[in-house]
């Protein structure tokens, strides 16, 4: 536009030209005004659309935060179910090793093997602690009986084994063998011996 008002001025035919300077003046007025108007729309336009990418922008940061919030939390409750059926776990196989020791110290001597069999499916150092105590505070069958499991988990009494074969009942022979065979290389020599 400002082109053609210099070309127009640069005519050679008078006719062609601007009648006079007021006119030239009015069109390049009018073309600075438009050429504004357009740097102000282009200034409003950024202004939105940086306005626009700012919203975008914490739209995306809180939708991130959202989404870790929630991972966390999730997290979080998954770790609490699993703590708590952890806990409900080893409450039931503690309760389990009891109920089964308190069986292994009333049960006839036949059923022993299976009891012991009972207390190898549990964790080893539960079973170990509830035989242990058992054997400790109990009376002469109970000691025999936690004898026989704690042999079972790698724990033989040859010593008190060997002194119970005497006075071992018929049902308590197999129990007493098998007791004393986890660890041949020290119960024969103590058999030897007490013989």
């Amino acid at each position: 536009e400002l082109a053609e008002v210099a070309k127009s001025c640069l005519q050679t035919n008078e006719a062609d030209r601007p009648p006079n300077a007021g006119v030239v003046a009015e069109r390049i007025s009018t073309y600075l005004s438009a050429i504004q108007s357009r740097l102000k729309e282009a200034e409003v336009a950024a202004a939105r659309a940086e306005v626009k990418a700012e919203e975008e922008r914490r739209r995306r940061q809180l939708t991130l935060s959202a989404v870790v919030f929630s991972a966390i939390v999730l997290i979080l409750a998954a770790s609490v179910v699993w703590i708590i059926r952890y806990t409900s776990h080893r409450r039931s196989l503690r309760e389990r090793a009891e109920t089964t020791v308190k069986a292994l110290n009333s049960a006839p001597g036949l059923v022993v093997p299976r009891l012991i069999e009972d207390l190898q499916e549990l964790p080893n150092d539960m079973a170990f602690a509830k035989v242990r105590g058992h054997f400790d505070t109990g009376d002469e069958i109970q000691k025999l009986r936690s004898a026989y499991a704690m042999a079972s988990l790698g724990d033989v009494r040859v010593d008190f084994l060997v002194s119970q074969v005497a006075g071992a009942a018929p049902d308590e022979v197999t129990n007493l063998v098998q007791a004393l065979g986890n660890s041949s290389s020290e119960a024969v020599p103590a058999l030897e011996t007490a013989a």
